[in-house]
């Protein structure tokens, strides 16, 4: 976590302008960035988290939490919420932002986008992210998929992905 937050230091160091010497973990003299960034109040420095220490650590350490696509929409409440009371406990104002990554598919009916989306599903989560999630059910049906998949994807028709966005920006105040 030390050489972690260490180069955020850096960074941020280098995107006011500053040049920048360290002969911590990675050694260098003279360091800069040119062009600088134009925003006057710099660049958002967005930062990842999936466990609580590093939702923390992105509270007091970045501009914006990126919220992780494979958390259901009650882990994400819970970490959003110490995510704003890590920053209020440092003294830093509420975020601005609040990204949101979430897996999304859109279709002319729910059925149709479920149907269209199932085999990506059972690829990456069956599969690839298996061992991420172990509540994948065994038995991948459409239905099964469907259940399985509440909370965690974004997947229907034009006006059910219009209304599940609007859900995650009351709840979670997604942006």
């Amino acid at each position: 976590a030390r050489v972690y937050q260490r180069s955020i230091e850096i960074v941020r160091a280098l995107l006011r302008g500053e040049t920048v010497d360290d002969d911590g973990h990675y050694a260098f003299t003279g360091a800069r960035v040119r062009p600088l960034p134009i925003n006057p109040d710099g660049i958002p420095f967005w930062m990842g988290a999936l466990e609580d220490a590093g939702v923390e650590r992105a509270a007091r350490a970045g501009d914006a939490w990126i919220m992780p696509p494979g958390h259901r929409l009650d882990q994400l409440v819970a970490q959003r919420a110490r995510f704003a009371s890590t920053r209020a406990e440092a003294g830093l104002p509420p975020v601005r932002e609040q990204p949101l990554r979430r897996e999304a598919f859109v279709a002319e009916s729910d059925d149709a986008a479920w149907r269209l989306f199932a085999p990506g599903i059972r690829h990456e989560y069956g599969k690839v992210y298996r061992p991420l999630h172990p509540s994948y059910p065994d038995h991948d049906t459409l239905d099964a998929l469907r259940r399985w998949g509440e909370d965690l994807f974004v997947v229907g028709s034009p006006e059910t992905v219009a209304a599940e966005l609007r859900r995650y920006e009351e709840e979670i105040g997604a942006t």
